[in-house]
């Protein structure tokens, strides 16, 4: 599974179904060293883990499930080895001659060549598991008129009904914090993390307010003035969950629960939280991608996208549409009755949303597989990159000419670059990356090696079928 806190009423069932027989693995566990060793031994045959259970040495194993297979948590992008899960699973199963079964309403874009190229054998589900009828609109934030700036009135208005029907609402926001984006009014500057290219965002907490990076935790009090002008007016902007939740729990009057990483840490406290929300104890449940995976509750029966514009253009990522899709799915999915997906953007006409709203699944997948193809990205070609990271400016400044001289004169792959990530700084590291493109594994695996062999300065990575760019 690619999220262990949230599958919790899965494993509470197959610990009903397998006993002792069962055990849950993952990067956090306490007694992962025992559990590997119950494996190993035989003790424990059916296992509910993350992507490192991959590696577990199950004796006699007969079959592995992964659940969400499109999932990004499945790739490990945070540190070396970059591998996949998913893949993993499926190389593992040819190579013990066992069935692997990819579970998805939204299969990635992969699975689905695998299918066109027979590869993969399709099993289709032809009726819904939860019966039920959920009507959809899109709300034209140009036009409707606005409360507080984000919520619509329609927003607001339906959110009131459910309430007062005795239903549960979820709102799903894809920023966390208060204010996501903190700069000087004067002249724009941006308040950056000092380790990481990117803008702080404001948080409040016990102590007051501060601002957090999202990528390396790095926190720091709020300047009292703008390092590039000097001036004192600095201001944020945006809507991040904290400040949804302060503000709907002032305008619908009741006590609104928030649902995201800076909240919740403990197993524990998801599980009670998704206790009193099934209970009806928290009626509404305001959170980020948390609040749209897995969650089962048949008293829901409206969910909010806030700003679906955050999803639909991924900066530039060419499965940002695929990722788009996944997610509106992910999201309806939550409603298990009868109930409304409300979604606000500023972008109506968006085809992913044209096509989502009529219910045609296939011409989203036929469209974007199409354009793939024509674009020559995967799953029609092998994409990889490599990167040089350095805590030095100077040294990145030299790997550049470098990796420039290179890509210019090289012959075999496809070779984009060099170019510095949207996040050119991360952790304290300068990068500078190459994109592979090759018609095979081998021709990018030659280009990755070619490169390794460059007098680069700092560490060099290698990320192969990477899930992001950024």
């Amino acid at each position: 599974v690619p999220e262990i806190l949230l599958s919790y009423h899965i494993a509470r069932a197959f610990q009903k179904a397998f006993g002792e027989n069962f055990a849950i693995y993952h990067g956090s566990l306490g007694d992962k060293l025992n559990v590997w060793y119950n494996v190993a031994k035989g003790k424990v045959k059916v296992v509910m883990g993350t992507r490192s259970a991959v590696f577990l040495p199950i004796r006699d194993l007969g079959v592995i499930l992964v659940d969400e297979e499109f999932d990004e948590g499945f790739k490990e992008e945070g540190r070396i080895p970059f591998y996949n899960a998913r893949d993993l699973a499926i190389y593992r199963g040819k190579i013990l001659n066992i069935p692997v079964v990819l579970g998805s309403a939204t299969p990635s874009l992969e699975s689905f060549h695998n299918i066109r190229i027979k590869k993969f054998k399709p099993l289709i589900l032809t009726k819904k598991i939860h019966g039920g009828n959920v009507s959809m609109e899109v709300v034209d934030m140009n036009r409707e008129k606005k409360v507080r700036g984000i919520f619509s009135e329609r927003m607001i208005y339906d959110l009131l009904s459910t309430l007062q029907s005795g239903k549960n609402a979820i709102i799903y926001v894809n920023r966390r914090g208060y204010l996501p984006y903190f700069f000087c009014a004067e002249c724009g500057t941006p308040v950056k993390c000092e380790n990481c290219d990117v803008v702080l965002a404001l948080h409040r907490g016990k102590f007051g307010e501060f601002l957090k990076c999202h990528i390396c935790a790095f926190s720091t009090d709020i300047p009292l003035s703008c390092g590039n002008c000097g001036n004192t007016n600095l201001i944020g902007v945006g809507f991040g969950t904290q400040r949804v939740e302060e503000e709907l729990s002032e305008i619908l009057k009741v006590e609104v629960f928030r649902m995201d990483s800076d909240k919740i840490r403990k197993r524990e406290e998801v599980i009670r939280l998704l206790r009193e929300f099934g209970e009806g104890k928290i009626r509404v449940l305001v959170g980020t991608k948390m609040v749209i995976k897995g969650l089962d509750f048949p008293n829901v029966s409206l969910v909010v996208i806030l700003n679906a514009d955050q999803f639909l253009y991924g900066g530039g990522d060419f499965r940002a549409e695929e990722r788009a899709l996944q997610i509106l799915y992910q999201i309806a999915g939550r409603i298990r009755g009868e109930g409304k997906l409300l979604i606000q953007t500023y972008n109506p006409n968006h085809p992913v949303l044209r096509e989502f709203l009529k219910g045609d699944l296939g011409s989203s997948y036929e469209r974007i597989y199409g354009e793939r193809k024509g674009s020559d990205f995967p799953p029609f070609r092998r994409m990889a990159f490599f990167e040089i990271r350095t805590p030095s400016e100077e040294n990145d400044r030299i790997n550049f000419k470098i990796l420039e001289n290179f890509v210019e004169n090289y012959k075999g792959a496809t070779l984009w670059g060099p170019s510095y990530p949207p996040m050119r700084k991360l952790r304290g590291m300068y990068r500078v990356r190459v994109v592979i493109l090759g018609k095979d594994h081998k021709e990018v695996l030659k280009a990755l090696s070619d490169l390794e062999r460059l007098p680069l300065r700092g560490r060099k990575i290698f990320n192969v079928d990477p899930m992001s760019l950024v």
